[in-house]
């Protein structure tokens, strides 16, 4: 973990690139809900610095969810802004990353927009919608500012909205022994929503995992038979 001064202001002497790359990669190997222990610890104004620094623009990411984490209601509305003019672009560039920001900054009511804005609007790209969900996995894995329960709400939105995409959520809900999407699943394969065979496993495992899951799958393709 960061010490204070990592994020703070650098010992005499020492190169503040120094400093930035020594708390990246401690960043780098935290888990989301570790990092957010670090708030007390992170400065906004070096963490800015760093975004905005072109020679660490491979680290933008890990920065901006930074900035969620310790920053205020100016930096929501500056990370909205980017996000609506990422979306008048349709540019998926650093777009999970501000939207995780968000979501830390507005919390769990911030969800509802997400939902609405990339998984009901058929408008959206695909690197679009995946920046969205993992957005949205990286607080539910984390289970901070927005429960995962919450997370799980999401993605049953999703499946419904986006049947042919449903697989993209299948082994995380499976993880988090979230059951809620058996019903809606085992209509999707019925119905032959999804083609990809990789979703089709990966919903398939879900079914075989889920408690929920009754006689009525014996007539479903195994797994074994979508590898």
């Amino acid at each position: 973990m960061a010490r204070a001064h990592c994020c703070r202001h650098p010992p005499v002497g020492k190169p503040r690139t120094l400093v930035a790359a020594i708390a990246y990669g401690e960043l780098s190997r935290a888990p989301y809900a570790i990092t957010r222990l670090l708030k007390p610890r992170l400065d906004a104004g070096q963490i800015a610095e760093w975004i905005n620094d072109p020679k660490l623009a491979s680290r933008q990411a890990a920065y901006t969810l930074l900035l969620g984490i310790v920053g205020g209601p100016d930096t929501a509305v500056a990370l909205e802004q980017q996000i609506d003019a990422a979306m008048k672009a349709r540019d998926a560039t650093n777009l999970s990353a501000m939207l995780a920001a968000d979501l830390e900054l507005r919390g769990p009511t911030r969800v509802d927009w997400i939902e609405q804005t990339y998984f009901a609007d058929h408008q959206r790209t695909l690197p679009e919608i995946q920046a969205a969900l993992l957005a949205l996995s990286v607080h539910g894995g984390a289970e901070g500012t927005v429960p995962r329960r919450r997370v799980v709400e999401a993605y049953l939105y999703f499946i419904k909205a986006r049947k042919p995409m449903a697989g993209f959520v299948a082994m995380e809900l499976a993880d988090w022994e979230a059951w809620d999407a058996t019903a809606d699943y085992l209509a999707i394969i019925r119905s032959k929503s999804v083609r990809d065979p990789a979703e089709l496993f990966a919903i398939l495992s879900y079914l075989k995992l889920s408690p929920l899951t009754t006689a009525q799958t014996a007539s479903l393709p195994s797994t074994d038979q979508q590898e």
